[in-house]
């Protein structure tokens, strides 16, 4: 700073007009500063670099677009994304993948068309909040809202998911832990799909809601159920105004072991509209 010009010299220049913002973080995981802005989203990716996320988050804009994205992955550990969680929330339209450990994305949309995947999860301790994912109206032509493989452990907490054939699919055998809490499945063919699970496989379904689904959470019969597994569908509410509609439906047979996680929870729900409640068969093994 020049005291007789009043002119300042040196320094970074930042705009206030970027949509993508890169912020550091101390030890505790409290944002401390500014370190960048950037007008796309790979350039962000890349000024943060690989290996670096715990130490920063990455803030998108209300109103920012997403369309392309040149490697369509996230794979920085640690990472956090934030949108405001509102309905101009910065909007992903480009499938993307996170194979990186321990990222969370918060308060974004995400909108899929043309049979594609809106989010593909293969990196482990993905925490994913207050998203929306959106299909292509109510054309139902493929779209999925989340697509999980085979990690560790994953938490969605209040997203909404619309419009989509399928919200959230679990990779066939899950073995891994998975908690879905609160949100909303409106208007698709099936919320949450599961196709078999391994003896480790638990998965907890709590305090969602269903509206005018085809299957609200469907057990395909694909793969195998282990009976070790555990897998619970408690407090939420399915409303299904198609007799054809169900709420909890599975294709074959489930172990008669699930009576002690998802048979105890199945009177905490709330069903409403002409469909049929719940459609499982078990089995005695």
């Amino acid at each position: 700073f020049d005291a007789a010009s009043d002119a300042v010299s040196g320094g970074e220049a930042l705009s206030a007009s970027d949509d993508f913002r890169v912020f550091n973080e101390n030890a505790s995981g409290d944002i401390t500063d500014l370190e960048g802005t950037y007008t796309t989203l790979d350039a962000a990716l890349t000024a943060i670099g690989g290996g670096n996320g715990a130490d920063h988050t990455l803030v998108i804009a209300d109103g920012a677009s997403v369309a392309g994205f040149s490697s369509g992955d996230i794979n920085i550990n640690g990472l956090t994304i934030l949108g405001s969680g509102t309905a101009t929330a910065g909007e992903i339209s480009a499938p993307l993948t996170v194979s990186a450990d321990n990222v969370t994305i918060e308060g974004l949309r995400f909108a899929v068309a043309d049979g594609q995947t809106a989010l593909s999860v293969s990196g482990d301790g993905l925490t994913l909040t207050d998203s929306v994912f959106a299909g292509d109206d109510a054309t139902l032509s493929g779209e999925v809202g989340v697509d999980i493989a085979q990690v560790g452990s994953v938490t969605l907490t209040d997203n909404r998911f619309t419009d989509l054939a399928e919200g959230v699919v679990f990779a066939q055998d899950f073995d891994g832990s998975a908690e879905i809490t609160g949100g909303a499945f409106t208007s698709g063919d099936v919320g949450i799909a599961i196709d078999g699970l391994g003896s480790s496989g638990d998965v907890s379904v709590e305090d969602v809601r269903f509206t005018a689904n085809a299957e609200g959470v469907a057990f395909e019969s694909g793969r195998t159920y282990d009976a070790a597994a555990s897998v619970s569908v408690r407090t939420s509410v399915f409303d299904i105004p198609d007799v054809a509609g169900v709420g909890i439906a599975a294709a074959g047979s489930l172990p008669a072991a699930y009576d002690a996680s998802l048979g105890e929870g199945l009177s905490t729900n709330l069903f409403t509209g002409s469909g049929d409640a719940v459609s499982i068969d078990t089995t005695t093994s």
